[in-house]
Formats: C-alpha cells, structure tokens, sequence
C-alpha cells in the first residue's frame, strides 16, 4: 500500500493530473574520480554497494578493455580491482545484471569462433567464479556484439550488433522462451533503429522506457548522445534527447540509474574528466526516479468552496522553481521527484499561502490544502477618510456628530483630532465623506447578515468559530498629544502581540490604528446583534471571536485621508481541543 499523507484537511474528490517539466530540476554532474583512469572507464552497474565496469586501464585500449569492480564504504569508492568472474579473454565488454533473479549478461570474445564478441548469461546467485553460457547463434552473430542490458525478470536482453552494415550498429532485442531458449534476435524499428549508430541500451525497471546512445554528429565526427523512448501500446516513441547537463557537447553513454532512486550514471569524455571515457554521477533522477503525486486544494475559508489559484512549487534543496502556473484548478495532481522537500505556494488575489513538503519515498501521495479568506472589505477603491482626523470614532453620520458633542466636553481643547466647527467647509467636507462612509458600510452589514452569518450558521461544525478581524490603519503624520479615555483599551498588533493604552500616555500611530480597529469593531458589533439573530445566537454560543487589529501606517495612498481606514475580514476557524 502506498504512503498517503494530507498536509491540512480535506475530502478531494477526482482530480486533473498535469504533466511536469522534470528538467525544470537542476542536475548535478560529478565524476567519481575515485573509480576512474587516464584510460576509458565505462558501462557501470551499481549493485550491492558495488559498482562493476569495464576499463581499458591496463590495456591501453579500449578494444581489449576488462571487468573492474569497487565497493563502497563510509570513506568512499575502493581502489579499482580486476573482476575476475568475469574474465573470459583479454577483450570482455560491458555487464549487465537482472536484479530479480540475480543473473549477469556480459559481452566477451571468449569462445566467440570468428566473431568480434558475443552476448554471455551467468545464471549464477553467488559471485564465485566459473564458467558461462554463451547464448545460441540465434542471438549471437559473426559480427560484433555487445553491450547489453537485462530486464529486472531476466527474460528479456537488448544489445548491440553491427550485423546488418558495416561500421553501423543497431540495437537488437531476444526474449527467454517457455522451454529455457532465447528467440531470434531481431532489431528494434525504424523509430529507434536509424542511418547513425546506436549504442549502449538500458531497459527501465517497469520494461517501459528504452535509454541509449545515438551519433548525431555529422558526417566524419562522432558525438554520442543519451536519448529516451517510451513504450506505449507496444510501440517505442520517437525518442527523445536527454536534456543538458546530461548531454554536452563531447560524447555520452551508458545511462545507468543507481541503487538510490535519486541518482543515475553516465560515462562521458567531456572537458574535465580524468581522460577518456569516465564515469559520472548525477543527480536527481528525473528520469527513472521514483516520483509522488501531490494534490492541491483551495478553497474558500468560510464557504468551503473550491477556488482556482496560481500555483508555485519550489525545489527546497536548489531553490528552483520546479512549476509556476496561473490556472490550477481545485484537486489538480502535480508529480513530483521523491526523497526531496518541495515549497508549495498558492496564490490568490494577490494573497499567498505556502507549505513545505518533507522528502517522501516513492509512491508517496500527499495533499496540500489551502484556505483563503475572500470575504474579505478593505476598502482600498476609496478615497476618503474612515476616521476624521485625529480621532478613533468612524466617520459616519452618527460618529461625527458625536464627536462634535464629544468636542464641547471631554475632548475639548484635544490637540491631535483636526480642529474646525461647524459652519466651516472641512465640516461639510468631512459631512459628505460620512454619507459615503454610511452607504459603504450598510453594504458591508447587508453582506454579513443576509449571506455571511446564515451560511456559517448553518453550515458550520459545534467546534468551528467564525472569526471578524478588522485592522485599523494611520496615515503617517505624528501625533501630538494624549490618551485622554477613562477606561483602557487593549488590542493586538500584526504579530499577535496585545497592547493596553491607559489615560494620560503618548498616542502613536500604532496605538491609533489599534484603537480605530476596536471602536470599528464595536460598532460592527451592536449592528450585527440588532440586526441579526444568527449572530446573537453565535455570541451566546461563544462562537464569535472579535480581533482589533493594529496596522500600524497605511501607505497604500499618498492621500492622508484616504490612509485612514480599515480592513473587515471574516474567517471561519476550527478549535483544537
């Protein structure tokens, strides 16, 4: 059973599957310089903290190149030793190995007649030495061939022959039939088969994706490079080039994943190497790595519905950014390369949320739930003045006229609320501006009593609450004066940090944002418990939670007034027990 974990909490229904850009992940390629030589260092196999390849180090020449093997400890790869079991002459080829049954194909000119090399199996389980069993003529041929790759079964070899044309080598396949025989060898399509070289196969693990090497360069000048082709419906694609730095601009070959599912093996003679051709490490495997498969959901927190963000993910150990799209729908699946940690940042109207995803083995199915808040009033298409000047009381009709009552008794003579009467034109100003003010909050109070407070009333859970936070924000002139209020106030800032204000201290901007915040919080308040009897009954039920928030400065206009105003967020929450 494969590993499924949720990051957040969520029933996902179907879902779209979209196909990633794996080249998206940078790659890392480093020679294993402990294993390679001045001479060619080729065709390796990883198995058992063991890596088998072939090297022409102490013949000179690539012709009569000879099995080596290294095993890997704490300190690194052992010095390079000849690898006996596979000695058959002074010219033996690559190894294979099929890891289900334990059994090794390798190529050698061993008993070969008159042919340049011939396809060897080892059915053996042990690593003692001893003899092998050359495959029949209905496999081998006079010619030169070699290179060879096994399925995991065992059942199913491809190699290299030049037997159809001179100094030209295609790829040929044979399958182990019911009675313990190899079939004919025959010669993969025209799709992979071509007028240039093929070379050094290797079959994937699930025998649906075919790695090799193909000459693409022109005419008198050799250059090898890795391409891919699939098996769909039994019929190989047309291939596909490995991306760089994979393939350069010198040769490579002999694409080999490692035990680790997120490395693979090359050889290559490129610019840097030991000499020759050597060996590299590479990683990640994006190739024939193991993935997972991540599902991501957002969605609306109060309503519960279901909303199409931007999606961003990010490789946590190169920072890259693996997948940036604009339309990811609820439930859309995204595959992901295993054993790494990802970023995961949802984007909507122009808020984000992000999730960092451990490194999960292959199979792993994971969920990533967002939710955003997109009832939300901030107000920002207006230009006017929330507060007049100064002060903590709205600009409403009823706010300023209290004020101005307020002015003639305990705020007479307050220095930091905008001093002008009655008669004067900032009053019919600040007036008009009261008027807007009042039809702009009769729809916000509309809003939450007629669709917000019903559909959390009747569609939440006894343990969920909904939360009304409204941040209040300054404009960035100081302030000149004192908290003259007999009771004290306490609010909370953007951290979460709470603040009291007591009579007689310094007023900032801070604390007048806070205090905006709490005097609007009160008012919305008193008109939600008049107006709305789902509201009353959540109060009763503890099941409304109020948050002043302090802004602190707005700057989100170069008009003072306009800077002082609020943002009215509604939110429904889960309360953990």
């Amino acid at each position: 059973m494969r590993a499924l974990l949720m990051i957040g909490c969520a029933v996902l229904c179907s879902s779209v599957m979209f196909a990633q850009d794996f080249s998206k992940y940078p790659i890392t390629v480093t020679n294993v310089s402990a294993v390679n030589s001045e001479a060619d260092d080729f065709a390796p196999v990883l198995y058992d903290n063991t890596i088998q390849f072939t090297s022409s180090r102490s013949t000179k020449a690539t012709s009569e190149a000879v099995p080596y093997i290294s095993t890997y400890a704490a300190s690194g790869w052992s010095v390079p030793k000849v690898n006996a079991r596979f000695i058959q002459s002074t010219s033996d080829g690559s190894i294979a190995y099929a890891r289900l049954v334990k059994t090794f194909v390798f190529a050698s000119t061993s008993n070969s007649k008159v042919s340049k090399s011939d396809i060897f199996v080892s059915d053996r389980s042990t690593q003692a030495t001893g003899a092998s069993l050359r495959l029949s003529d209905s496999v081998n041929s006079s010619a030169w061939d070699a290179q060879p790759c096994v399925s995991p079964d065992g059942k199913t070899i491809y190699f290299v022959s030049n037997r159809n044309a001179v100094n030209k080598t295609d790829i040929y396949v044979t399958h182990k039939l019911a009675n313990e025989t190899w079939s004919k060898a025959v010669p993969l399509s025209d799709v992979i088969n071509t007028a240039d070289d093929e070379r050094t196969p290797y079959i994937s693990a699930n025998g649906k994706h075919l790695f090799f090497a193909r000459n693409v360069g022109v005419v008198g000048k050799r250059n090898y490079d890795l391409f891919v082709s699939d098996l769909v419906k039994n019929v190989w694609t047309e291939p596909r080039r490995l991306p760089e730095p994979i393939n350069s601009d010198a040769d490579e070959l002999y694409f080999y994943p490692g035990e680790h599912d997120s490395l693979f093996y090359i050889c290559s003679n490129r610019v840097g190497g030991n000499g020759g051709l050597d060996i590299y490490q590479c990683t990640p495997n994006i190739i024939t790595g193991g993935k997972i498969t991540l599902t991501t959901c957002s969605t609306d927190s109060l309503t519960g519905y279901k909303l199409t963000t931007r999606l961003k993910i990010t490789d946590v150990i190169t920072g890259a950014v693996i997948l940036d799209t604009n339309t990811s729908p609820c439930n859309a699946q995204y595959t992901l390369l295993a054993n790494r940690g990802h970023k995961v940042t949802a984007l909507f109207r122009g808020k984000e949320k992000s999730i960092v995803i451990p490194a999960l083995p292959e199979g792993a199915e994971i969920q990533a739930l967002f939710t955003f808040i997109t009832t939300t009033f901030d107000f920002s298409e207006y230009t006017i003045p929330f507060f007049v000047s100064g002060y903590y009381a709205l600009n409403t009709p009823k706010g300023l006229d209290d004020l101005f009552k307020q002015k003639e008794l305990s705020l007479k003579g307050i220095t930091y609320i905008e001093q002008f009467d009655k008669s004067s034109p900032k009053y019919e100003e600040y007036k008009r501006h009261s008027r807007t003010v009042d039809s702009i909050f009769a729809r916000v109070i509309t809003t939450a009593v007629d669709t917000v407070l019903p559909w959390f009333y009747l569609g939440s859970e006894p343990n969920e609450y909904l939360e009304i936070r409204i941040h209040g924000y300054a404009d960035p002139k100081p302030i000149i004066g004192r908290y003259i209020e007999n009771a004290d106030e306490t609010y909370e800032d953007t951290l979460g940090t709470m603040h009291t204000i007591h009579k007689g201290e310094v007023l900032t901007n801070d604390a007048l944002s806070g205090l905006r915040a709490l005097y609007s919080i009160r008012f919305f308040n008193d008109i939600f418990l008049l107006r709305s009897k789902e509201y009353a009954d959540l109060v009763k039920q503890n099941r409304i939670v109020l948050r002043a928030i302090g802004g602190g400065i707005n700057s989100s206009s170069t008009d003072l007034a306009a800077q002082r105003r609020i943002r009215i967020e509604f939110e429904k929450k889960k309360r953990v027990n």
